[in-house]
């Protein structure tokens, strides 16, 4: 039972872990002035002719 319990730690602590890191990347980036313009384009994906059986 001991190895279960030290198994269920490590990865509750390397989840703990990760998460922390990935709450800090996101900070960085909410944070981060002028990587990406305001007025980017967005994309708009729109259907061709003959798809799906439409002709």
């Amino acid at each position: 039972m001991v190895v279960v319990l030290v198994i269920w730690a490590g990865l509750f602590a390397y989840l703990w872990r990760l998460d922390t890191r990935i709450r800090e990347v996101a900070r960085q980036q909410r944070e981060a002035p002028g990587d990406q313009p305001d007025d980017a384009p967005e994309a708009v994906l729109e259907p061709g002719p003959g798809r799906l059986g439409e002709e």
